[in-house]
This record gives structure tokens, sequence and C-alpha cells, in this order.
């Protein structure tokens, strides 16, 4: 994903695991110090992310709506909460670009 610095998106992943695995997919974007809930849509978990000098107030959004603030290109880590089974996954590369 390429996501600019003034910018904000859905960081989006369909994960499929066979056995089906139920629970909350989660998301860190600044190495497993905070985990973030995704939100599942017909097998896609997804987080709204912006870019370090993204204004949200500037576009009329409410701040809170964005889960994770990238100040740096990230791969996000990924988990289903409080499930010791699932090892932590990665995602695919945020290129935080200019």
């Amino acid at each position: 994903m390429r996501l600019n610095r003034a910018g904000r998106g859905e960081y989006s992943l369909s994960i499929d695991l066979n056995p089906p695995i139920a629970g909350t997919w989660q998301a860190s974007f600044d190495g497993g110090v905070t985990w973030i809930d995704g939100v599942p849509s017909s097998g896609v978990w997804s987080w709204l992310v912006a870019g370090p000098d993204f204004d949200a107030e500037d576009v009329g959004m409410d701040p809170a709506a964005t889960k994770a603030v990238i100040s740096s290109s990230v791969i996000p880590l990924l988990r289903i909460a409080n499930n010791p089974i699932l090892d932590v996954e990665y995602g695919y590369l945020i290129n935080l670009v200019d």
C-alpha cells in the first residue's frame, strides 16, 4: 500500500485460514507496542490509517476515526486477539511517500 504523508486510507487484508479460526484480527503498526482491532467485512479485515501529516479536522473528519498514524514505512504485525494458538503474522508493506 502506498500512503501519502498527508493522506489516509484503508489498510485491508483478505485473511483465509484453513481450518478457520474465529476471533478478531488485530494489527500493530508500531512493532507490537499497540494492537488495534480490525473491522471485518466478507472475509476482509480493514484498519483506517493515516500519514503523519494528515489533518482530520481539515477534511471535517473525527480525528478518533483514524486507527493508526504511520510515521515511517512499515510492515504491520497481525494476530487474532486473545488466541495463544496462532503466531503473529506479517501483513504487507505500507510505503509512506511524499
